[in-house]
Order: structure tokens, then sequence, then C-alpha cells
């Protein structure tokens, strides 16, 4: 049988040879091959693999090494600073200096004394002090880095730059421009310093000193229960604090229907906003009651309800005198109970504000008094009334009681006082035990009768205000952490007193690195609920008398004055910077160096004492003596003016000009309240006793002790015409009366009518304007007493053109209010001083008798510059109304 074979050039050759050759091997062709590429396969993943791992162990290595190199050199960075600390420390114990601040040898006995007569400043020394300490900064700039303290390392970089700035041979730093005006530097040198006075009287018994507490919000500060009456909780808990023991007066501040949206949008407003009546009524303590109508009105944004809680109490708390906040929560009434939508959001609101509150040291947010509880229609909730929806009269009373014990504790709470510095705040003195100025600022606030203040004192030998700033959250040292942890962050501190710098300058740092410093200590302190700071002036020292000739460092001396100069130009009016009570002069009498300081940097203990008697003043104005003023009357009090919406009181900016900068003034709280398009006859129909609850006698029924009272008004009636001169001197004066008359008042000032357009043009009326200011004028000098003042309106004459005149001819501008507050501010000074007011602010201007002015051509309007404003100042005008 002959066997068929095809030739290979037959088309499907292929497939049958592959098919036939599967069949005789029975698969083993194939599988071969697809063992090998299986084979290859594994060996490139294998390939990749390794190297991949390979690659990834390399990279770990080298992360590994680099961590260990930044390590490693971290660690040579810090032995390298501790070398340094060491070397200042056997220098301080060769020369005799250790526990100072001072790098350079102290000056005890006449024999060293004598032997530097004649020598010269030792400037290998002062270059070696400034290359090491350069040293030190590049290791403090490099750890800062590695760390990405991103901030640190900033402050340190202005400091490497400047002391690099000093080892440069080729400038000169006498020569350089960051100084400013000579005269300026000359006038500061040469000031006379400030007298730190009491501005209340220390016989005061602070002990049984009125407390204060500010109930605020809705209808639940009101009361609102049902149609048959109100039953406030105010007055409730005033008789509970009495009972025990306290002199307490509760002021109740609340509108209708009032909600948390409209409260926080309203916070300035002159009438209800939540800063004037705390300027007015004085509280320690505020209670707010907001929420209920948010909840009403279906508000459903947690987190929005949430914030307006929070703008309001960071209003109330920036307010002076303003220790503690606490909130009520939203209760419960019948509408949240059968709507489960509201009755979620009221609870959402009331954890949403127990959690962002839960850590500030200064608010304190209550749970329920009680329960509401659903019952039938035979049987009420006996703490509701009848509506479900407001307290009964039970209801109120039971919250009163419910809030007397966190209100005594917060009213025993002692005020707190820190002091941080370096060693003179720790009291160094030379070859002698330490003596901090602590001691006598304690002993003389308790001769004020302040028992119940807390000093607590935190100083380090050679602490500088660059360090501390860098590590001021990191370092066990730093004031975030001493403020964050330990016994100071139980409690909030009222006032902190910081002094440092004195360090920096020493080692001739310049000042603009340790002024930035400074600001930032300040800063965090407000930022850890902090009320009150004081920054004390950096001390002179005998590197900074030119007297000194051998030791006298004229760069450390010119950093030394722009530091201070620069720390009392801050705007904060939480800070108060103090000067430092007596110089460093060896020609001085007054304070003779031998028994003033000790070693030439560090006071002796008379000097630490007199530094202590000397800060009490203002730790107690600080904490209870500050002054207030209360200006009440028409528009013009609340600072209108023609052509804009926005208001312009005078009372801001004469707070302004009596504050000063950085606390260089008084201590002084300006409240007012103005009442629309009001004449003087409404406004003394109104401030009878009842009549109206902003009128002047309900006003200052509420208020706490004002140290000066403002009336000014009568502009109304004198535009409106129709009313004799001397009606209106009585209206102004029934005004006048009933202040004076108030047993808180202490002194009464009356501003005179202002000329406007219609003075001018009509003579008639210019005359009766001069009549009404002589009677006023004749009314204050007659006051046996010698508690009124007359101050006559500072512009003579009504003129379009000067840039206090609105276009209507009749309101201010707001230059207009900034100058009247300028005119009153050295009257008002005097009044608060004690002192008698000037003279020539109390007379009237004649008006001249001639008669009106001829036609003139009319005059052009005065070019303005293109892109000029008049816009600026540190007050923000409140909202109208």
């Amino acid at each position: 049988m002959t066997s068929r074979r095809r030739t290979p050039s037959s088309p499907s050759c292929g497939r049958n040879t592959s098919r036939i050759s599967l069949k005789k091997s029975g698969g083993r062709t194939t599988m071969t091959t697809m063992m090998a590429m299986l084979l290859l396969l594994s060996t490139t993943v294998l390939v990749v693999v390794s190297g991949e791992l390979r690659g990834m162990t390399l990279r770990r290595q080298l992360q590994g090494n680099t961590k260990r190199q930044l390590k490693r050199a971290k660690f040579a960075l810090r032995r390298k600073l501790e070398d340094f600390e060491e070397e200042e420390e056997a220098a301080a114990i060769t020369t005799g200096t250790k526990g100072s601040d001072s790098y350079s040898s102290s000056v005890s006995s006449p024999e060293e004394e004598a032997a530097y007569d004649g020598l010269s400043v030792d400037t290998e020394r002062y270059e070696s002090t400034l290359e090491k300490d350069l040293e030190k900064l590049k290791a403090e700039h490099l750890i800062a880095s590695v760390g990405k303290k991103y901030l640190q390392k900033y402050v340190l970089q202005q400091a490497l730059e400047e002391t690099e700035r000093l080892l440069d041979p080729s400038i000169d730093p006498d020569l350089e421009e960051p100084f400013v005006a000579s005269d300026v530097l000359s006038e500061y040198r040469l000031k006379k310093q400030k007298d730190r006075k009491l501005q209340s009287d220390p016989s005061d018994d602070y002990a049984n000193r009125e407390r204060r507490i500010l109930f605020y919000g809705d209808n639940q500060v009101l009361g609102v229960s049902s149609a048959a009456g109100r039953y406030p909780p105010g007055p409730m808990l005033e008789e509970g604090l009495v009972s025990l023991g306290y002199n307490a007066k509760v002021s109740s501040v609340g509108l209708s229907n009032w909600s948390a949206r409209y409260m926080r949008s309203n916070v300035r407003r002159v009438r209800f906003g939540i800063i004037e009546n705390i300027r007015r009524t004085a509280p320690e303590i505020v209670i707010l009651s907001a929420g209920h109508h948010d909840i009403l009105r279906r508000e459903t944004n947690v987190e929005m309800v949430i914030n307006w809680y929070r703008t309001i109490v960071d209003t109330a708390l920036a307010e002076f005198g303003v220790r503690w906040v606490v909130v009520l929560p939203i209760a419960q009434w019948e509408l949240t109970d059968e709507d489960p939508e509201r009755e979620a959001m009221r609870v959402a609101v009331n954890e949403g504000l127990a959690a962002i509150f839960e850590t500030h040291k200064r608010v304190d947010v209550q749970p329920l008094a009680f329960q509401y509880h659903a019952f039938g229609a035979e049987e009420a909730d006996p703490y509701y009334a009848r509506n479900n929806e407001y307290f009964s009269e039970l209801g109120y009373q039971a919250l009163a009681d419910y809030l007397v014990a966190p209100i005594d504790f917060f009213l025993k709470q002692p005020y707190r006082i820190f002091l941080y510095g370096d060693s003179i705040t720790l009291g160094n003195v030379y070859n002698e035990p330490h003596n901090p100025y602590r001691d006598a600022l304690e002993a003389t606030l308790q001769s004020y009768g302040w028992d119940d203040v807390a000093v607590t004192l935190r100083a380090y030998p050679g602490w500088r205000a660059l360090p501390s700033y860098a590590s001021i959250e990191s370092h066990r040292l730093g004031l975030t952490s001493l403020l964050s942890f330990g016994i100071l962050s139980m409690f909030p501190v009222d006032v902190m007193i910081l002094l440092l710098g004195t360090n920096d300058l020493k080692f001739n740092i310049p000042w603009t690195p340790v002024h930035t410093s400074l600001i930032g200590h300040h800063v965090v302190a407000y930022r850890e609920h902090v009320k009150y700071s004081i920054g004390i002036e950096v001390p002179t020292n005998r590197h900074i008398d030119p007297n000194v000739e051998h030791l006298y460092n004229e760069y450390q001396d010119a950093n030394t004055t722009l530091l201070n100069y620069w720390q009392r130009r801050l705007g904060d009016k939480r800070l108060t910077v103090v000067e430092w009570p007596f110089p460093y002069d060896v020609t001085s009498e007054e304070y003779p160096v031998d028994e003033w300081w000790s070693d030439g940097f560090h006071p002796t203990p008379m000097g630490y004492d007199f530094l202590g008697e000397y800060l009490a003043p203002t730790v107690q104005n600080l904490l209870e003596g500050q002054q207030r003023i209360y200006c009440f009357g028409d528009q013009f009090t609340t600072g209108r003016s023609s052509g804009t919406t926005q208001l312009y009181p005078y009372a801001f900016f004469l707070e302004n000009q009596l504050r000063g900068t950085a606390g260089t003034g008084r201590e002084v709280v300006v409240g007012h309240l103005g009442n629309l398009e009001n004449t003087a006859a409404q406004l003394a129909q109104k401030a009878q006793p009842g009549a109206d609850i902003y009128g002047l006698s309900e006003q200052l029924a509420e208020a706490g002790t004002m140290d000066l009272v403002i009336i000014w008004a009568g502009m109304y009636d004198l535009r409106n015409g129709g009313t004799g001169s001397g009606s209106i001197i009585n209206a102004i004066s029934e005004l006048v009366h009933i202040a004076r008359n108030h047993e808180r008042v202490k002194h009464v000032l009356v501003i005179g009518v202002p000329p406007s357009e219609t003075t001018e043009t009509k003579a008639w009326q210019g005359f009766k304007r001069a009549d009404i200011n002589q009677g006023l004028a004749d009314f204050a000098a007659a006051d046996p007493e010698g508690r009124t003042t007359f101050f006559d309106f500072p512009f003579a004459r009504y003129d379009p053109l000067e840039p206090e005149w609105g276009n209507d001819g009749f309101l201010l501008t707001r230059e207009g209010h900034i100058n009247l507050a300028t005119a009153l501010y050295p009257v008002v000074d005097a009044i608060l001083s004690g002192a008698p007011p000037p003279q020539e602010a109390m007379l009237p201007t004649p008006e001249a008798e001639t008669p009106p002015p001829e036609e003139e051509a009319e005059t052009p309007p005065p070019e303005v510059e293109e892109g000029a404003s008049s816009s600026g100042g540190e007050v923000l005008p409140p909202q109208e109304e």
C-alpha cells in the first residue's frame, strides 16, 4: 500500500505538519517551547525584581545614611551649643560674673574700678564675642532648617544677617540708616519719666467692691413668660449672690425675638450692641443667652450658628474688664419636642458649643438647668409657661438659682499675674541672694487691698528674646509651653509682665529682630487667653552710659533707644509699655550708681523693690482701675456725617487720644449713646426715671462708676427754631442735673452748641447760639461742688470749605469728629487727673455783632489731588442705627 505524501509547496503543509508532529510526539515539542518561554519570562521578572529590590535597598541605605548624618549633625551642633554655653559660664566664673547676663567683667571694688581707668574698649574681645555669637546663631539656624521650623528660621535669619553686617569691616554701623533722626533720639533720651499713678482711690475697699455681671441676650434675659407678665432672671440672680455676701449688681440687656444671627451682626450697634453695653455696665462676667429664635426660624447650618456665638464671645472678651463669659445652652420646649429636625439642630448646636469652648480658659458652657417634660393638657410642666415655649416664674427662678454656683466660682478666682523674663526678672544681685521685684509688687498690691492676687514667676538667667521666640512652642521654657501646661494652664492669666531683650542687645544684636520677637511673645500670650500684657523697656547699663567712656558702646546705646522707642509705638490696647524707672548714670545725684546697681547690669535690692512698687499702679489700673467716660446726646454723639451711612463718633477718637500708643496714656474706656434727631427738650423728657430705657436715667441706673459724663445737645432745637434760648438752656441743664446727681457719676462736662450754615446766614440764630452757650457756661460755673465743666465748641465759625463741615451745612465730617476729640483731650485729661481744666476751653466764643455779609462771587471748590483719601485711623466705627 503506497503512502501519500504532500509536497512542502502545498498550501496546507504547515498546518498538517504541525498537527502530524503533535500527534507523533504526543505534545513534547510544544511543551518544550512553552517551558523555555516560561523560563525566559521568569528569569526576566527575577532580574527586574532583584534590580528594584537592590534599588530600594540602596535608597533606604542612602536615606538611612542621610538621617544618621542629619542626626549626627544635629547632635554635633547641640554639643557645640553646649560648648559655647560652657565657655561663657567659665568666662563668667573667671571674671566673677556667674549668674549675670553680662559677658564682660563686673566691676565692684575700687581697685578694680581703678584698673579700668584710662583703658579703651577691648575691640578684640568685642569682635571675638560677635564671632562666637555668629557661630552660635548659625548652629541654631541650621537646626531650625533641618526641623523645618520656618518661623524660627526666619527670625534667626534676620539675626544672622545683622550679626554678619556688624562683623563686616567695610560697614560703619553709625552711618547706616535703620536709625531714626537724631533729634528723635535726643527727644526720647531727654524725656521726663512717666509718673505712674493710680487712676482710682487706693483707699477703696477692694474686698467689698461691687461685682458686676451683664446678663445679655434674647427673651430669656427679659423673662418673657406668657401674657401674664415677665420674670427676668437677672434680679433673681443678684439676690442669690447678695445672699452669699457679694456686693453684686446684675444688669440685664435683652431684646425680644433676638437671634444669634442678629446679635452677631449688630455687635457694634449703639443702643443694644454688646460692645456699648459692656462699656456702660462695666461687667467682669457676661452671661449670654441666644439661639432660641435661630432654632425657631429653622436654621440648619450648625457650624454657622456656632460661629455667630464665637464672634459674640470673642467681642465680649476683647473689652476691658470682662474676665469670663458664661454661655447658656438652648433650652428645649414644646416645638422642638414635637419636631425632630428642630430638636436635632438644637442638640447639635449645644454639643458644638461645648466642644469648641471646652479648652477655652475664659468661657464656660453650662448644661441645661432642667429638662422639658411634655404633659397632657390638664397637667403642665411647672418650669414652663402655659404656652410651653418660655419658662414660668418658677422656671426663671430655677435658672437663676442654678447660675449662682458657677458665678460664685468665677468671682472667687484670684487675679493672676505672670512675670516672664531673664535674670532681672529673676532678681539677680551680684554676690547676694536673689531679690525679685515680684515681692515688692505683690506687697504693694496687697497694700491697695488686693488680697486675691496670685503672682507667678518664670525667669531664666541669660534668657534672650530671639531664641525664646524661636523656640516659643517647642522648648519646655517657651511661653506657649508654660501657659499651656502645668499650673498656668488651669486658669487664664490676667496680666503678663515681660522683660526680655537685655541680653540680645548686650551681644549687639540689632533692635529689629528683637522688636519682632518681643511682639511675638505678646501675640502668643493673647492667643493663650492672657487678658493684658505689660512690656518693660530694656534698662540702661554701664555700656549705654556715655559718661563711662572706656565701656561705652554707642551701637548698643542706639539699639536700646530704638527698641524702646518702637515698642512704645505699638497700637494694641491690650499692651502697656512702661519705662525703666531709674537710669544707669554715674553723674546722677538722684539715682547714685552704687545704691541702685549691683554690677552695672542688675539692680540692687533697693532697685528691685522700687521697680515692683513702680509697676503696682499700672497693674492695678489694668485690673480694676480703668477710668470710664460716657458720652450722651443726639445724632452728633452717634457720629452721623452727611453723605455717608458710616458713623464716626468722637467717643472712639477721644479714647484713642487718651490711651495713646502701647498704653502710654490712660487706661480708659469711652462709651457713647446718641438718640437720633432728638432735641434737648425730647432728651430731657426721656431722661426722667422710668420714661425710656434709652433715657439718661435708665442708662445710668445700670451703669458702673463713671468718672465723666459728657452731655452734648441743643443742635436740633436751634435748627428747628420756635424754641427760645432759655428753654434750650433749661433742657440741657436738666440733663446735667440728672447726671450730676447720680451716685456713680463723678464729673459732668457739657459741650457748647456748634455753629452751622443757619447761624452764619441768619444773625438772630447766631445770637441765639451765643446766648445758649453763655447760659450753659454760667450754669456750669455756678456749681458749688465744682463737678460741672463747660466746653465751648472748638470751631467758632462755620466754613463750608473747611474739611470739618459736611455738605449739608449742619453735620460734621469724620475730620470734624476727630478734631473735636483732639480739642477735648487736654480738658478731659485734666478732669480725669483731678486738675482744673484749661480755662480758655471753658469760655464761650462771643458772636460778632455785625450785619450779614454781602454776597460775593462764587468761589470754586478746592482742587483735590488724584488718589487723595481721608480714610484711616485706629478705630472701627460702629454700625449705623
